[in-house]
């Protein structure tokens, strides 16, 4: 369905070997090791297969997505850390240096406040306006890669690095290239055309909304939803007409269904529910828990 290849400035990527429909799982793979802490980082690759090592040592290591500043004090500590606890002989500092770089650049957090590195995921590359979008499967004690749009034949299959995905353009590229090291060139983020300039006044517009609703927010009386309702449904438009599509969306359609029924206005609530239930098995699958336990809130409310 996928394999691995040269993609340009941004290293290597994972393209589409045929379509792929909306809704596909892409994969799910198994993590190669997972973390708690960086100074777990050392003993845990010590004991993978040396493949895996040098594919790991191989992964992109932007110096810039380094929470506190990676210099040579932490790297001594994390390698003496590790040598005190597993006394096998010094890591070399500039190899630990760059692990813990590759790790951090390419890294997932699979929930608990753990963090994995996976063989094929960790090569997905960014999109502003991505393509498909991966989560943490617990049944399947994998991370599941799912299209969420369709994917032609050979097109680069992304997924969004960013937590907020409606930023404007400034905000995005600063996170990128503070977290990643990189500028985007997706379409979202070229000003160069229509596209780009669109996408920038339709983001412009809801964060004026959102702020003038912040403003008005403290005369708002408890209980009234209205304006708030309002507000979900304005970005809710605005990721429809984004093609951001993904949990996110699915979240806001849950949580409109929820406030229509409390208004009761149950044709909508119903029409929400449904948009976002199927919203959430496209992103996760029926397997998923996160699935059934969206399946179960709404079955709650609206007895479905």
């Amino acid at each position: 369905m996928y394999h691995i290849q040269h993609a340009g400035p941004k290293g290597f990527g994972l393209f589409a070997t045929r379509a792929i429909q909306r809704g596909t799982r892409i994969l799910a793979e198994r993590p190669t090791f997972t973390i708690r802490s960086d100074h777990d980082l050392l003993p845990a690759f010590k004991t993978i297969a040396s493949g895996n090592k040098a594919y790991i040592s191989n992964l992109s290591a932007s110096s810039a997505k380094k929470p506190p500043v990676l210099d040579w004090s932490e790297a001594v500590w994390h390698v003496v850390r590790g040598v005190l606890t597993q006394p096998r002989g010094l890591f070399p500092l500039e190899e630990y240096k760059t692990l813990l770089a590759a790790f951090r650049n390419n890294c997932f957090n699979i929930g608990d406040d753990t963090r994995a590195i996976f063989h094929d995921i960790s090569r997905l590359n960014h999109s502003c306006v991505p393509n498909a979008q991966g989560n943490f499967n617990s049944a399947l004690g994998s991370f599941t890669i799912h299209a969420t749009q369709e994917i032609k034949h050979d097109q680069e299959i992304t997924i969004s690095y960013l937590a907020e995905h409606g930023a404007m353009r400034h905000s995005r590229e600063a996170q990128l290239h503070q977290g990643y090291g990189f500028k985007c060139g997706c379409p979202a983020c070229d000003s160069s055309t229509a596209r780009g300039q669109e996408s920038e006044k339709r983001r412009k517009d809801l964060r004026e909304k959102l702020v003038e609703f912040a403003k008005n927010a403290e005369g708002l009386s408890v209980g009234d939803g209205k304006a708030e309702l309002e507000m979900v449904m304005s970005l809710i438009r605005m990721f429809e007409e984004e093609g951001l599509w993904g949990r996110e969306l699915a979240t806001m359609y849950l949580s409109a269904a929820e406030s229509n029924f409390k208004a009761n206005d149950r044709p909508l609530a119903k029409r929400l529910s449904k948009l976002g239930l199927e919203m959430e098995e496209m992103c996760l699958g029926l397997d998923s828990p996160l699935y059934k336990e969206s399946v179960g809130r709404m079955r709650k409310i609206y007895a479905l």
